[in-house]
């Protein structure tokens, strides 16, 4: 039965209606006076089957109360409920202005714009969310822009008040409008901007929001939305299968808007933002740039072809099934003539691989362990597979059209050489990677600064990009086969792996953001083709414009890597089997111990007395692993729960640890009896943290709206404020004993000494660009620190008062074949005990990929 509308002069306790100014799925909504403070409202009345169920009804009222609890500008007010004639009823604030619907209709906003009202959203969803609700059902038409400028979010977390729908589902689309309700909640919300969980039916979080606000910001900017579909069932499926366009969003959106955008719109929960409140920082950046000098997209080409034809969909399966809307069976399939070929069976693990120029053979180098390895050329039909004269220890890195290699010589420096076998000249020191430009006359180079950063050149001299620390990867520089452009892969972030172009002038595009692992370009330069990775065991090949727009090529199980693609396009790839090995060392023993537990156990810290050892595990079994602490006897761990571990307090009774893989959400675990403690770092996002002996205070660097800075949080009240001046990314900090004093280094080729506020006391000279900062003496003048060597470093002893260093201990892995890296060391204060952590490469293969260009 429809309800009855209301009229004026209707009372509803001391509210007098007026005028209607709107209906809904879930009401009616309607202008009234408060007779009681004279003041305008507006009441929303619900539909009546709320009042049928008392439990119902009684959520309802909890969950208003809640909501008229929240204190945040961008959510609209709650004053009251009731019922009027067995219907619940909202008294909420009365607003004047239009709906962000009633906005995108008139026309796309300009960027700083949007980026505010987004803004404005984030942070009311971060109020929100604190508290534990939901929005499930973001959208233009629950967005209001208030006269001032101030933006409401309507109906926050009533969308789970939502009554059951009888009958059938109807999945017709008519607009946006279009919505999904069910009674248990598993899906609820509007089409066009739903997330993937919730299309899916799986457990929603926040981040859910996160998507929608996406979706939403996407209109703003581009007047539509990024997936849409003839119907309601095409635009499941392109929210769940397709990748958005940001050509489309025109060439006045900044790339750190676009970026941004691009995150909040990413299919899996884990590499969106993590909380609203990052969101908001992000945001923050934005509008207050988006106006400014960003560098901006190119414009986009004209469409050629009329819109509206879709691409084939691979596979297919959406499926009705008790009254919910379920998406599965979504796959696409590797064409037929696609095959792989095994091309290598060495005992050795092979380190680097390219074709050779006639496409027909390709060169790779096998390491034989200490800095050893030997080039090998062979042929792709398995015949005539040699040594190549090359110096020891060098890795292949490119070969040209006119038949030179770029060679990767012990130490990091740049060689080139001859296939016919010419002695090799040497070009640059500090490199990491080169290639080749089309006619073999240029190289593209990534190399190491002096202060740590990572440089892109093209060519050698030129640069085109730099990183902000020493941390960040910059990787796989590639050279389109016009000479136009180097497509490179970036990780601001541990987490966010973006694929970039830059052309010859460093104006840079961005292409892809998730997580890049590999690339290379395809034969019509046109085309890139790249590995992503999905899981920890789980990799797709893909392909990808010069627009952005990529597609499945091949899934993968294990660790791929694409080298190298030959002029007839085929694909030369890589197969590792990867471990993390942990080794510990006690005075006393003769030799280092394997202390490893699972497959990618890595050290965190040592306990001062040098008895137990904190690591983590990125996983266990199908698990997201966690924190270990294990005593130096090699007993069986005590597992003290999810996270990545940072450190051990001083008196050992509490690991600080960060969320899993980058996560935010860094918490304190008990190692012994007692409850886990979440931290208030609401805004900030931690790299690293200390804790600083004999205070409440736990040191932190971290990146905030202002940037990466050191922060001081009072473990007793939670507070959290800015800590010194001066702050650099690349640098780590370490407590002395005592805690009375902070050493921070490397900083310009030096030690930073600072007391307990911040206060810069003096500069030490000695340190390196890469050293590491491992410990403080527990005499006070030393402190522990590993060398920049990247082949086996050395734990040595720095003088505070004079910067002298001091060898102290040379690692001792029993065979260093196959190692990549030296993930971390770790000190006891005494020097009694040390642990450290590595990642080996296990076994290596190549193989060749045929016909994944045959489209």
């Amino acid at each position: 039965m429809a309800a009855v509308r209301l009229t004026a002069g209707t009372r509803l306790g001391p509210y007098v209606i007026q005028e209607p100014l709107g209906a809904g799925g879930m009401g009616e909504v309607y202008r009234a006076h408060d007779s009681r403070l004279g003041r305008s409202v507006a009441i929303k009345v619900l539909i009546a089957a709320f009042a049928s169920e008392e439990e119902r009804l009684l959520r309802f009222e909890r969950e208003a109360r809640t909501l008229a609890q929240l204190n945040s500008p961008a959510i609209v007010q709650i004053h009251d409920t009731g019922l009027h004639e067995g219907r619940p009823y909202l008294v909420m604030e009365y607003l004047e202005g239009t709906t962000l619907r009633m906005r995108i209709k008139e026309g796309s906003l300009p960027a700083r714009r949007a980026a505010e009202i987004a803004l404005q959203i984030a942070r009311g969803l971060a109020v929100a969310h604190e508290k534990g609700l939901i929005h499930r059902d973001l959208k233009p038409e629950n967005i209001f822009l208030k006269q001032d400028g101030q933006v409401k979010i309507l109906d926050f977390g009533l969308a789970k008040f939502r009554a059951p729908v009888s009958g059938e589902l109807d999945l017709t689309q008519d607009g946006a409008a279009a919505e999904l309700e069910t009674r248990t909640g598993v899906v609820v919300g509007t089409v066009g901007y739903m997330s993937p969980e919730q299309i899916s039916a799986r457990p929603v979080d926040p981040r859910s929001d996160i998507f929608s606000l996406g979706v939403i910001l996407w209109e703003m900017l581009g007047g539509e939305r990024p997936f849409q579909g003839a119907s309601a069932i095409e635009t499941l499926h392109a929210i769940l299968k397709m990748e958005p366009d940001p050509l489309k969003l025109g060439p006045g959106v900044p790339l750190s808007l676009e970026r941004t955008l691009l995150r909040c719109l990413q299919k899996e929960p884990q590499l969106r933002f993590q909380s609203a409140a990052d969101l908001a920082f992000d945001l923050e950046h934005s509008a207050t740039q988006a106006s400014g000098t960003l560098l901006q997209r190119p414009s986009p080409w004209r469409e050629r072809l009329a819109r509206g034809i879709r691409p084939a969909l691979w596979g297919l399966g959406i499926a009705l099934l008790l009254g919910l809307v379920a998406v599965i069976g979504y796959s696409s399939h590797p064409q037929s003539t696609l095959s792989l070929q095994h091309l290598t069976y060495q005992n050795d693990i092979i380190g680097s691989a390219r074709f050779a120029g006639d496409g027909k053979s390709f060169i790779f180098s096998l390491e034989k362990g200490m800095g050893s390895s030997q080039l090998m050329i062979g042929r792709i039909d398995g015949t005539d597979l040699r040594p190549l004269a090359a110096p020891g220890g060098a890795r292949i890195l490119s070969v040209s059209s006119r038949g030179d290699m770029a060679l990767l010589l012990p130490g990091g420096t740049l060689a080139q050489a001859s296939l016919a076998g010419s002695p090799p000249r040497l070009l640059l020191e500090q490199v990491q990677e080169a290639d080749w430009s089309p006619d073999g006359r240029e190289l593209a180079v990534v190399r190491m600064l002096e202060d740590g950063r990572k440089r892109l050149e093209y060519p050698i001299g030129h640069p085109l990009f730099e990183t902000e620390g020493g941390v960040p990867p910059l990787s796989h520089a590639r050279i389109s086969p016009d000479g136009r452009w180097v497509a490179f892969i970036h990780y601001p972030s541990a987490s966010r792996g973006e694929l970039c172009l830059s052309d010859r002038e460093g104006h840079r595009r961005l292409l892809f953001q998730g997580t890049p692992d590999s690339l290379a370009w395809a034969p019509d330069g046109r085309t890139l083709l790249f590995t992503c990775k999905l899981h920890k065991d789980s990799y797709e090949v893909r392909s990808i414009d010069l627009k952005g727009r990529h597609r499945l090529l091949y899934p993968l199980t294990g660790l791929m890597t694409i080298l190298d693609v030959s002029s007839e396009g085929q694909v030369l790839l890589q197969e590792k089997d990867v471990r993390m090995g942990l080794r510990c060392w006690r005075s006393g023993e003769t030799g280092e111990r394997d202390m490893a537990w699972l497959q990618t156990s890595s050290v965190a810290d040592l306990s001062r007395d040098g008895r137990q050892v904190l690591f983590g595990e990125k996983h266990e079994g199908p698990g997201p692993g966690g924190a270990y602490l294990r005593t130096m006897e090699g007993s069986s761990p005590l597992r003290l729960g999810d996270g990545d571990p940072i450190t051990l307090s001083p008196d050992g009774k509490w690991a600080l640890v960060a969320g899993m893989e980058g996560g935010k959400g860094w918490s304190l675990l008990p190692t012994g009896a007692g409850s886990p403690r979440k931290l208030a770092l609401e805004g900030l996002q931690p790299e690293w943290g200390v804790f600083l002996p004999g205070s409440p205070y736990l040191l932190l660097g971290a990146v905030g709206h202002k940037g990466f800075s050191y922060y001081r949080l009072d473990l007793d009240t939670g507070t959290c404020r800015e800590w010194g001046e001066d702050p650099v990314d690349s640098a780590f900090c370490l407590a002395s004993p005592d805690g009375l004093r902070v050493a921070l280094g490397p900083v310009n080729g030096a030690l930073e000494l600072r007391d307990r506020e911040g206060a810069r006391l003096r500069t030490i000279p000695g340190l390196k660009a890469g050293d590491q900062l491992l410990q403080w003496h527990a005499d006070g003048r030393h402190l522990f620190i590993a060398d920049a060597d990247p082949a086996i470093p050395r734990i040595l002893l720095f003088d505070l008062a004079t910067g002298r260093r001091t060898p102290w201990k040379a690692l001792a892995p029993p065979d260093a074949k196959g190692i990549k890296r030296f993930n971390y060391i770790a000190v006891a204060p005494r020097g009694d005990a040390y642990a450290y952590s590595y990642t080996r490469v296990i076994n290596s293969d190549l193989y060749l990929m045929s016909g994944a260009l045959k489209n």
